[in-house]
């Protein structure tokens, strides 16, 4: 929850905002970072669908957030 909370302030200051700063968008991927971290370490945890769903996810923030970049 931690990271999905951290990414979804990020996005709500983005959409207030219009952008994110610097800062943000490092936090933002830091978040990112850690999660697939985290979801790397449960793979006894859950099922590889479910994994592979989850970092399908992650990854799409991903592009969302640097497609707002430029």
């Amino acid at each position: 929850d931690q990271y999905r909370d951290t990414l979804d302030e990020l996005f709500l200051k983005q959409a207030k905002n219009g952008y994110l700063t610097s800062d943000d968008y490092l936090e933002a991927q830091t978040a990112s970072k850690g999660w697939r971290q985290m979801l790397t370490k449960q793979r006894d945890v859950y099922p590889a669908p479910i994994l592979d769903q989850m970092t399908r996810f992650i990854l799409k923030i991903n592009r969302q957030l640097n497609n707002n970049l430029s």
